[in-house]
């Protein structure tokens, strides 16, 4: 071990590797500043005039500085209360989606029934439909339960998992030795016991 670790602390760094990782901390850093460019550019332009943003050529830093935007967005608009929906409508969905991947994915993992698999594939087909596709019916069935304009029709329709996570959970579930499954099931555990206290963990 300390031989091992003497060697990796003395390694002599040639300088093709240095240049080599000069170059890609280079490349690094110039991605990120192009991808950092818009964020500036938009945070710039919410304190300028309207006139300044019309300007040419355009300049990032405004001169002088302005909270016209800022104080019409919480004057004009309920910016709250469209923040409030978006953490509700967001927070419902992945919980939901979050206990419906898991229990989809244990059984498909763990639970032995006819067509499993074949149903499982099934699932993961769903995955090849555009949502375009059922955009429109998806309308019509909410316009006829009377959900327009409401929370329902924002949540419902996607609480209820996605192949994608399902296929995810799967996979880490069938990784697991059924060793840990064996034992809990000698102990009296039933599948959601198992889930929750061998499985999540």
């Amino acid at each position: 071990m300390s031989t091992t670790w003497s060697s990796w602390t003395h390694r002599r760094i040639t300088p093709r590797a240095l240049g080599g990782g000069i170059l890609l901390h280079a490349f690094l850093i110039a991605v990120a500043l192009t991808c950092l460019v818009p964020f500036a550019w938009m945070v710039g332009t919410s304190f300028k005039t309207f006139d300044q943003v019309l300007a040419y050529p355009p300049r990032i830093i405004p001169d002088p500085a302005v909270l016209t935007s800022w104080e019409a967005m919480f004057s004009d608009v309920p910016i709250v209360r469209y923040l409030l929906n978006s953490v509700f409508v967001t927070g419902t969905i992945v919980i939901s989606q979050t206990i419906c991947n898991v229990l989809a994915a244990y059984v498909f993992a763990r639970v032995e029934f006819r067509g499993r698999d074949a149903l499982f594939l099934l699932y993961l087909g769903s995955m090849m439909v555009p949502s375009q596709v059922t955009l429109i019916p998806q309308y019509v069935l909410v316009s006829k339960l009377g959900w327009i304009d409401t929370y329902y029709a924002l949540i419902v329709p996607f609480m209820f998992g996605s192949a994608f996570g399902t296929f995810l959970l799967r996979q880490f579930f069938m990784s697991l030795p059924r060793d840990l499954d064996d034992a809990a099931k000698l102990d009296g555990a039933g599948h959601l016991r198992i889930l929750w206290d061998v499985a999540i963990p």
